[in-house]
């Protein structure tokens, strides 16, 4: 019913869905679903340009996550929390979290960590610190050329455009 309701823009009802949900899952203590609703909630009011619940729902993501030892989860939603930190021009917390990101995921091989790198570019973009966003949007571009992925090589070449652009090398 929450997602209908979302789909509908209806948000304040798909709000209330969604914290009955989070917490009929606490009630029977089941962590996936108590997952599932935070995470639905955070990126709820992410969409509707609410950044300061999104960043509130989202921290009660990664705790699960990260009590849980779910790697994959907790990349995610340092990377979501990363955003939400960015998009509140909070950069010093963005960067720790996806410092955080990449300590986790590295020892995995199996773990995508492109959106991780890119995130850390736009974060030292913003930082105005272009040689190092330069240095983390080329390291995508390089992993995104080997596996020929057009969509990423996409971004990859606006971020690094962005970067020249800043740097007046037209």
């Amino acid at each position: 019913k929450g997602i209908y309701e979302e789909m509908i823009s209806n948000y304040p009802k798909a709000i209330n869905y969604y914290l009955e949900s989070l917490d009929a899952a606490r009630k029977i203590n089941d962590i996936a679903y108590e997952s599932a609703a935070l995470s639905d909630l955070a990126i709820l009011y992410a969409n509707i340009k609410n950044p300061y619940k999104a960043k509130e729902f989202y921290l009660q993501c990664a705790e699960l996550s990260r009590k849980q030892n779910q790697v994959y989860s907790t990349v995610n939603t340092y990377n979501n929390l990363a955003a939400i930190y960015t998009q509140l021009k909070q950069y010093d917390s963005a960067q720790i979290f996806l410092e955080e990101a990449l300590a986790l995921g590295k020892p995995i091989k199996d773990i995508d960590l492109s959106s991780t790198y890119n995130n850390l570019g736009n974060v030292y973009f913003h930082k105005l610190e272009l040689d190092k966003s330069l240095e983390y949007f080329r390291y995508n571009y390089n992993q995104h050329i080997d596996r020929e992925s057009l969509d990423d090589l996409w971004v990859d070449h606006l971020n690094l455009a962005d970067v020249f652009i800043e740097m007046k090398k037209y």
